[in-house]
């Protein structure tokens, strides 16, 4: 059996709901999964989203993941360490815990990976340290995607000119043009 990854708030490829993002109160979202491999011995997971200007915004880093976990409750606390013993690495803002996407984002993706091993990392690594630590020891990953973008940030938005109503007549004379 595959490894899935699911949220009871939110399906695959469905609609973020707003208290999950920047538009809300961002918190992060309730998660469960199942079908984690026999041999996997710790969890990680990662929220990304893409970012117009940095290529991928990290929303939340979070390893040694007991392997008995099955779910995380909505509003997980951004301590560095949880009382199950799960570790926060630091998010695209440098903080630990979760940060919920903008509307600038078209979806935030959440990636579960099942570990053959559990590493001691400390708190407060960055997703690029992280994978760097992690990348051999990956058996198993699901993912669940959820959209950010409304039907108003793709509306048309009127255009006002910056030039004065009466800047602009048909009697008025059109410059002259200067030849180089």
């Amino acid at each position: 059996m595959d490894m899935k990854l699911g949220s009871p708030e939110f399906a695959d490829g469905d609609l973020l709901p707003d208290r999950y993002s920047s538009n809300g109160k961002s918190v992060s979202p309730p998660l469960y999964w199942y079908g984690t491999p026999l041999n996997t011995k710790s969890l990680v997971l990662i929220a990304s989203a893409p970012d117009l200007f940095l290529g991928a915004r990290i929303h939340w880093l979070l390893y040694r993941i007991p392997v008995e976990a099955t779910e995380l409750p909505a509003v997980v606390l951004s301590e560095a360490i949880l009382a199950d013993g799960s570790v926060h690495g630091k998010n695209g803002w440098g903080r630990f815990g979760y940060e919920g996407p903008s509307e600038i984002t078209s979806h935030i993706h959440f990636r579960l990976l099942a570990l053959d091993d559990d590493p001691d990392l400390e708190p407060g690594l960055d997703h690029d340290q992280l994978m760097a630590t992690i990348e051999s020891s990956i058996i198993a990953e699901a993912h669940l995607r959820a959209c950010i973008w409304r039907e108003e940030y793709l509306a048309p938005v009127p255009r006002r000119s910056i030039w004065p109503a009466d800047s602009f007549s048909a009697e008025a004379p059109l410059p002259e043009l200067v030849s180089v």
